[in-house]
């Protein structure tokens, strides 16, 4: 098993370590050391220990995974920004239930986290640190740039590009051929069309 740690003892930091739990039902995988984080009031968080703050990651003097766990598309960047360590490396963490049509057509980046019951259809790329919650549809032709989150329930169809760090609330609705500019925060039950 490798060893690796999340950034964000918040809760999708917790959501992650359930995650990981379910993957290495299948597949023992991961060996969970516990959190990085600057802002915990505590030392222990879901019986794992907060290791310390984000800077102690470049302290690391073997191979660590790391899983950025921060829904907040540019403080997820700012935290990647400060990462300078050679033993550091960012895996997908990928639900087991998420479904590709055509797996050789799913371009993925570096350090994605993809939740329970994500469908990908083909010719998509997503790039890196995107996280997609659960119950997320994209269709074929669609691009999401680095740093976005997807939040649960967004059905983004076809001819698509999200760009980068943007933020797509609940139940949101993109329709085809449709261009989503850098940075855009869309709220709760947002339907965009062309």
């Amino acid at each position: 098993m490798k060893d690796i740690a999340i950034i964000g003892g918040g809760g999708l930091g917790r959501e992650v370590i359930a995650l990981i739990k379910i993957i290495n039902e299948t597949d023992k995988k991961w060996n969970v050391i516990g959190f990085f984080d600057d802002n915990s009031s505590s030392d222990i968080i879901n019986d794992f220990p907060v290791l310390g703050p984000v800077d102690m990651i470049n302290e690391q003097k073997k191979d660590l995974a790391i899983v950025i766990a921060i829904g907040n598309p540019l403080v997820k960047e700012s935290i990647f920004k400060k990462i300078n360590n050679a033993h550091i490396y960012f895996p997908n963490i990928v639900h087991p239930s998420s479904i590709y049509f055509d797996l050789d057509r799913v371009k993925l980046g570096i350090g994605c986290i993809f939740f329970a019951n994500t469908v990908f259809t083909t010719d998509i790329a997503i790039n890196d640190f995107v996280f997609v919650n659960n119950n997320v549809s994209i269709s074929h032709d669609v691009v999401i740039g680095s740093f976005s989150t997807l939040m649960p329930m967004v059905s983004i169809s076809c001819k698509t590009d999200i760009g980068r760090s943007c933020f797509i609330g609940n139940n949101t609705v993109i329709c085809k051929e449709t261009n989503i500019n850098n940075g855009t925060k869309l709220v709760a039950g947002t339907i965009v069309s062309n």
